[in-house]
């Protein structure tokens, strides 16, 4: 299979394998970073139809060398507009956008010149002298004690009728273990539509007082991790295709019509073993002279690239490649050729130089 290399440490390749268009990027991480590039400051109430969502023109704007599709989103729709918000985990430059928690899942990490392929676990706590709030999650809802960042993440504000502290002027380093930690003062709550630092909401008074030094600590579960993006499906895991171990959970949606059964375009990341080469693939499906692939077929192929640990991103329509310079080299099903041609979606995967 011929490589070629658009810049060193990124390569491109395209063949045909099973009467399906396969198109994959070698992303070596030592020279080379992939991360969400979302369609806006944060995820909140837009028009899905409208300019600046579509990953490609995305990737463009922010001067990535290359780009696929994101995760699959959580939509609303109300009225011609819809709020979107990633499903699962989404870290953008060690910001914590949304946690996932309660979603569960499977997540890309990356790290510095390293990137992992795992169950998403992210655990959000603030402690301040003795005391210690876990957040049950961030953008997330009402529930228990949250946490409403800059971000948004929802169209829903703190409720004023509970317990309501601000976190304001943070400062960011990263212990031994790889943990980031940031330090916020606490204080009063006052202008919520104007969304702020971070909003600790809770369904209990919280121990903390204004003008109190505290710490947010988030462990994503790995060393170092910088930017991370959530699949729904793990495809290979330690080299093994993962995805006979769907038969085992006896969902009546399983068997031979499920959705990961079927012929679709597919769009996934993975990583080697040792986690320094990250691997962006998209499949062509329902055109002419590509079928698609099965997740079981897909898992292969990617097995065969060298891919030791991947997770599924949102296929369908949503699958195409964008790489600077090239143009589309992989067009979504539904697309025209152009840019302004491909799905929409809340933000982008995308290859950067480091």
């Amino acid at each position: 299979m011929p490589e070629h290399e658009l810049e060193r440490g990124l390569s491109y390749a395209k063949f045909k394998t099973n009467y399906t268009r396969v198109h994959a990027l070698r992303v070596d991480l030592s020279h080379h970073v992939v991360k969400p590039v979302p369609a806006g400051e944060h995820f909140s109430l837009y028009d899905y139809y409208g300019p600046g969502t579509r990953p490609p023109q995305l990737a463009k704007q922010a001067g990535a060398l290359a780009s696929v599709g994101g995760g699959f989103p959580i939509t609303q729709w109300h009225n011609q507009d819809i709020t979107g918000q990633p499903m699962g985990v989404m870290q953008l430059n060690r910001e914590v956008w949304t946690t996932g928690m309660g979603h569960g899942g499977h997540a890309y990490l990356q790290g510095r010149h390293k990137a992992y392929v795992q169950a998403a676990r992210t655990q959000v706590a603030v402690w301040g002298g003795g005391d210690v709030v876990l957040l049950d999650s961030v953008n997330r809802g009402h529930e228990g004690t949250v946490a409403f960042t800059a971000r948004g993440g929802t169209n829903e504000f703190p409720d004023p009728d509970r317990h309501l502290l601000v976190l304001r002027d943070p400062d960011s380093w990263k212990d031994q273990d790889g943990r980031w930690i940031r330090h916020y003062t606490v204080g009063k709550p006052t202008n919520l539509a104007g969304l702020l630092d971070v909003v600790l909401e809770s369904d209990q008074p919280l121990p903390f007082e204004i003008g109190q030094t505290v710490r947010w600590v988030q462990d994503m579960g790995a060393p170092s991790v910088l930017h991370a993006i959530s699949g729904m499906t793990e495809l290979v895991r330690n080299g093994e295709n993962a995805i006979p171990l769907l038969d085992l959970f006896g969902d009546p949606s399983h068997g031979p019509d499920a959705w990961y059964a079927r012929k679709n375009p597919r769009t996934a990341l993975g990583v080697n073993e040792d986690g320094g080469t990250a691997y962006v693939v998209v499949v062509e499906g329902r055109v002419k002279g590509s079928r698609g692939f099965r997740l079981k077929e897909f898992a292969k192929v990617l097995i065969d690239l060298g891919v030791y640990n991947a997770v599924n991103l949102d296929g369908g329509g949503s699958s195409h490649m964008w790489i600077q310079g090239r143009g589309l080299v992989a067009d979504s099903c539904y697309g025209n050729g152009t840019l302004e041609g491909v799905r929409p979606n809340i933000y982008a995967t995308a290859v950067f130089a480091q």
